[in-house]
Protein backbone atom coordinates (compact mmCIF):
# COMPACT_ATOMS: atom_id res chain seq x y z
CA UNK A 1 0.00 0.00 0.00
CA UNK A 2 1.28 3.33 -1.01
CA UNK A 3 1.77 5.98 1.09
CA UNK A 4 2.64 10.17 0.92
CA UNK A 5 5.55 11.22 2.10
CA UNK A 6 4.79 11.00 5.83
CA UNK A 7 5.17 7.46 6.07
CA UNK A 8 8.36 7.78 4.05
CA UNK A 9 7.11 3.85 3.85
CA UNK A 10 6.97 4.02 0.28
CA UNK A 11 9.93 2.59 -1.89
CA UNK A 12 12.70 5.09 -2.66
CA UNK A 13 14.65 4.57 -5.34
CA UNK A 14 18.20 5.74 -6.51
CA UNK A 15 20.06 5.18 -10.00
CA UNK A 16 23.63 3.78 -9.21
CA UNK A 17 24.36 3.73 -12.80
CA UNK A 18 24.10 5.56 -15.96
CA UNK A 19 23.14 3.71 -19.20
CA UNK A 20 26.96 3.89 -21.04
CA UNK A 21 24.59 2.26 -24.32
CA UNK A 22 20.50 1.78 -24.72
CA UNK A 23 20.07 -1.09 -23.54
CA UNK A 24 16.98 -2.42 -21.42
CA UNK A 25 17.50 -3.05 -17.56
CA UNK A 26 18.88 -6.53 -16.49
CA UNK A 27 16.56 -8.61 -14.68
CA UNK A 28 17.10 -7.86 -10.66
CA UNK A 29 15.80 -9.30 -7.20
CA UNK A 30 12.25 -8.18 -6.12
CA UNK A 31 13.04 -7.33 -2.25
CA UNK A 32 9.69 -6.76 -0.84
CA UNK A 33 9.69 -6.14 3.39
CA UNK A 34 6.83 -7.44 5.28
CA UNK A 35 5.34 -4.53 6.65
CA UNK A 36 4.96 -0.86 6.32
CA UNK A 37 6.29 0.14 10.35
CA UNK A 38 7.57 -2.06 12.78
CA UNK A 39 6.15 -1.81 16.53
CA UNK A 40 8.96 -2.49 18.97
CA UNK A 41 6.99 -3.25 22.32
CA UNK A 42 9.30 -2.61 25.26
CA UNK A 43 8.33 -5.48 27.04
CA UNK A 44 9.63 -7.81 23.87
CA UNK A 45 14.03 -7.88 23.75
CA UNK A 46 13.78 -7.03 20.08
CA UNK A 47 11.18 -6.25 17.30
CA UNK A 48 11.71 -8.19 13.90
CA UNK A 49 10.98 -7.08 9.89
CA UNK A 50 10.89 -10.26 7.16
CA UNK A 51 12.23 -8.74 3.95
CA UNK A 52 11.38 -11.34 0.70
CA UNK A 53 13.21 -12.01 -2.17
CA UNK A 54 10.24 -12.32 -4.41
CA UNK A 55 13.15 -12.62 -7.52
CA UNK A 56 14.24 -15.59 -9.40
CA UNK A 57 18.23 -14.01 -8.36
CA UNK A 58 19.98 -14.10 -5.04
CA UNK A 59 19.91 -10.44 -3.47
CA UNK A 60 22.44 -8.81 -1.04
CA UNK A 61 20.88 -6.60 1.35
CA UNK A 62 22.18 -3.74 3.72
CA UNK A 63 20.13 -2.75 6.49
CA UNK A 64 20.97 -0.24 8.93
CA UNK A 65 19.05 2.07 11.18
CA UNK A 66 18.47 5.91 11.69
CA UNK A 67 16.89 8.83 14.20
CA UNK A 68 13.81 10.55 13.20
CA UNK A 69 16.09 13.03 12.01
CA UNK A 70 18.22 10.66 9.48
CA UNK A 71 20.87 10.96 11.54
CA UNK A 72 23.26 7.50 12.22
CA UNK A 73 22.64 7.94 16.11
CA UNK A 74 19.77 5.94 16.62
CA UNK A 75 20.13 3.40 19.72
CA UNK A 76 19.33 0.68 18.01
CA UNK A 77 21.24 -2.56 16.62
CA UNK A 78 20.16 -4.28 13.77
CA UNK A 79 21.04 -7.88 12.92
CA UNK A 80 22.58 -9.02 10.29
CA UNK A 81 23.14 -5.59 8.77
CA UNK A 82 24.20 -7.44 5.40
CA UNK A 83 22.53 -10.47 4.13
CA UNK A 84 22.23 -12.72 1.15
CA UNK A 85 18.99 -13.83 0.40
CA UNK A 86 18.29 -16.71 -1.96
CA UNK A 87 15.53 -16.08 -4.56
CA UNK A 88 11.99 -17.10 -3.42
CA UNK A 89 13.58 -17.11 -0.13
CA UNK A 90 13.36 -14.73 3.13
CA UNK A 91 15.52 -13.11 5.82
CA UNK A 92 14.27 -12.09 9.09
CA UNK A 93 16.06 -9.05 10.68
CA UNK A 94 16.61 -8.43 14.24
CA UNK A 95 16.01 -4.95 15.94
CA UNK A 96 17.46 -4.75 19.32
CA UNK A 97 17.43 -1.28 21.71
CA UNK A 98 20.90 -0.89 22.95
CA UNK A 99 18.76 -0.01 26.50
CA UNK A 100 19.31 3.61 26.87
CA UNK A 101 18.65 6.81 25.22
CA UNK A 102 14.93 7.51 24.61
CA UNK A 103 12.43 8.68 26.79
CA UNK A 104 10.59 6.31 29.14
CA UNK A 105 7.40 8.51 29.38
CA UNK A 106 6.54 8.30 25.55
CA UNK A 107 6.65 6.71 22.53
CA UNK A 108 10.15 7.21 19.77
CA UNK A 109 10.30 6.80 16.41
CA UNK A 110 13.29 5.81 13.94
CA UNK A 111 14.23 4.84 10.54
CA UNK A 112 14.65 1.02 9.33
CA UNK A 113 16.26 1.09 5.87
CA UNK A 114 16.87 -1.58 3.72
CA UNK A 115 18.63 -1.79 0.32
CA UNK A 116 18.83 -3.95 -2.69
CA UNK A 117 22.73 -3.82 -3.59
CA UNK A 118 23.21 -4.37 -7.29
CA UNK A 119 25.50 -6.64 -8.47
CA UNK A 120 28.42 -6.42 -10.55
CA UNK A 121 27.16 -6.24 -14.25
CA UNK A 122 28.07 -8.79 -16.64
CA UNK A 123 28.22 -6.44 -19.49
CA UNK A 124 28.83 -2.88 -19.99
CA UNK A 125 24.91 -2.34 -20.96
CA UNK A 126 23.62 -2.57 -17.92
CA UNK A 127 21.40 -0.28 -16.27
CA UNK A 128 21.68 -0.76 -12.46
CA UNK A 129 19.00 0.18 -9.86
CA UNK A 130 19.36 0.04 -5.88
CA UNK A 131 16.20 0.34 -4.41
CA UNK A 132 15.88 1.55 -0.72
CA UNK A 133 12.99 0.71 1.42
CA UNK A 134 12.13 3.09 4.85
CA UNK A 135 9.88 1.96 7.16
CA UNK A 136 9.14 3.55 10.73
CA UNK A 137 10.34 1.88 13.86
CA UNK A 138 8.15 3.21 16.72
CA UNK A 139 9.56 2.09 20.08
CA UNK A 140 6.82 1.79 22.65
CA UNK A 141 8.13 1.80 26.73
CA UNK A 142 6.64 -0.47 29.26
CA UNK A 143 3.63 1.32 31.35
CA UNK A 144 2.54 4.14 29.30
CA UNK A 145 -0.81 5.58 29.42
CA UNK A 146 -3.44 5.40 27.37
CA UNK A 147 -4.50 3.17 24.58
CA UNK A 148 -2.60 3.82 21.23
CA UNK A 149 -6.07 2.80 19.27
CA UNK A 150 -7.57 5.75 20.90
CA UNK A 151 -4.69 8.25 20.11
CA UNK A 152 -6.45 9.88 17.19
CA UNK A 153 -9.98 10.60 19.07
CA UNK A 154 -7.70 11.83 22.19
CA UNK A 155 -6.03 14.91 19.53
CA UNK A 156 -7.63 18.78 20.21
CA UNK A 157 -8.54 20.75 17.41
CA UNK A 158 -8.87 24.41 17.04
CA UNK A 159 -9.56 27.03 14.59
CA UNK A 160 -7.58 29.72 15.61
CA UNK A 161 -6.89 33.41 14.42
CA UNK A 162 -3.32 35.08 14.77
CA UNK A 163 -1.41 38.23 13.45
CA UNK A 164 0.13 35.63 10.62
CA UNK A 165 -3.39 34.55 10.16
CA UNK A 166 -6.06 31.56 10.52
CA UNK A 167 -4.74 28.26 11.34
CA UNK A 168 -5.98 24.75 12.34
CA UNK A 169 -4.14 23.47 15.54
CA UNK A 170 -4.18 19.94 16.81
CA UNK A 171 -2.31 18.98 20.13
CA UNK A 172 -2.06 15.54 20.80
CA UNK A 173 -1.43 14.99 24.51
CA UNK A 174 -1.01 11.74 24.59
CA UNK A 175 1.97 9.21 24.57
CA UNK A 176 1.24 8.01 20.64
CA UNK A 177 2.53 9.22 17.67
CA UNK A 178 -0.35 9.62 15.49
CA UNK A 179 0.29 9.27 11.75
CA UNK A 180 -2.28 11.02 9.34
CA UNK A 181 -3.13 11.25 5.15
CA UNK A 182 -5.19 12.45 3.27
CA UNK A 183 -6.06 15.68 5.49
CA UNK A 184 -9.19 17.26 3.87
CA UNK A 185 -11.55 20.41 5.24
CA UNK A 186 -14.35 21.70 4.04
CA UNK A 187 -15.49 24.87 4.54
CA UNK A 188 -19.47 25.22 2.94
CA UNK A 189 -17.47 25.79 -0.41
CA UNK A 190 -16.25 22.62 -1.32
CA UNK A 191 -13.61 20.59 -0.07
CA UNK A 192 -9.73 21.30 -0.13
CA UNK A 193 -6.80 19.73 0.94
CA UNK A 194 -5.40 20.94 4.04
CA UNK A 195 -1.95 18.24 4.04
CA UNK A 196 -1.19 15.12 2.12
CA UNK A 197 0.21 13.59 5.70
CA UNK A 198 1.31 14.69 8.76
CA UNK A 199 2.66 12.87 11.68
CA UNK A 200 1.74 14.19 15.12
CA UNK A 201 4.51 13.15 18.19
CA UNK A 202 3.55 13.10 21.55
CA UNK A 203 2.97 15.68 23.98
CA UNK A 204 3.60 18.15 21.21
CA UNK A 205 1.38 20.28 19.00
CA UNK A 206 1.15 21.33 15.20
CA UNK A 207 -0.55 24.05 13.19
CA UNK A 208 -1.58 24.25 9.64
CA UNK A 209 -2.01 27.12 7.77
CA UNK A 210 -5.17 28.01 6.82
CA UNK A 211 -7.23 30.18 3.96
CA UNK A 212 -10.39 30.37 5.62
CA UNK A 213 -13.68 31.47 3.91
CA UNK A 214 -16.32 31.72 6.52
CA UNK A 215 -15.01 31.59 10.03
CA UNK A 216 -18.12 32.02 11.90
CA UNK A 217 -19.54 28.71 10.29
CA UNK A 218 -18.67 24.99 11.32
CA UNK A 219 -15.45 24.02 9.41
CA UNK A 220 -14.98 20.18 9.06
CA UNK A 221 -11.92 18.70 9.11
CA UNK A 222 -11.57 15.01 7.50
CA UNK A 223 -8.02 12.85 7.47
CA UNK A 224 -7.47 9.28 7.61
CA UNK A 225 -5.17 8.11 10.58
CA UNK A 226 -2.45 4.81 10.05
CA UNK A 227 -2.94 2.33 12.88
CA UNK A 228 -0.42 -0.20 13.98
CA UNK A 229 -1.33 -2.39 11.37
CA UNK A 230 -0.96 -0.35 8.63
CA UNK A 231 -4.70 0.02 8.12
CA UNK A 232 -6.99 3.20 7.82
CA UNK A 233 -8.95 4.77 10.34
CA UNK A 234 -11.13 7.97 8.95
CA UNK A 235 -12.22 10.61 11.30
CA UNK A 236 -13.77 13.77 10.83
CA UNK A 237 -14.02 16.73 13.65
CA UNK A 238 -16.16 20.22 13.41
CA UNK A 239 -14.46 22.86 14.50
CA UNK A 240 -15.65 26.92 15.56
CA UNK A 241 -12.96 29.71 15.78
CA UNK A 242 -11.46 29.16 19.14
CA UNK A 243 -13.04 26.33 19.96
CA UNK A 244 -11.70 22.85 21.18
CA UNK A 245 -12.90 19.60 19.59
CA UNK A 246 -12.29 16.09 19.23
CA UNK A 247 -12.42 13.63 16.30
CA UNK A 248 -14.81 11.17 15.87
CA UNK A 249 -14.21 7.83 13.47
CA UNK A 250 -16.27 7.84 10.29
CA UNK A 251 -18.60 4.65 10.19
CA UNK A 252 -19.02 3.73 6.86
CA UNK A 253 -22.35 2.14 5.95
CA UNK A 254 -23.08 -0.79 4.49
CA UNK A 255 -24.38 -1.10 1.12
Amino acid sequence: MSRPCILKSAVWSLALAVVLTAAAPSARAAIVLQATRVIFDASNKEATMQVRNDGMEEALIQSWMASSDDKDDAPFALVPPLARIPPQSSQLLRILYEGSGLPEDRESVAWLYVQDVPRNPASDNVLQLAVRHAVKVFYRPRGLKGNVADAPRALTWRLVSAADGTAIEVNNPTSFHVSMVGIRTDDGHGEHTLADGQMIAPQSTHRFPFKAVGVGADLQVSFTSINDYGGDDEFRVSLKLDAAAHALPIVSKAP
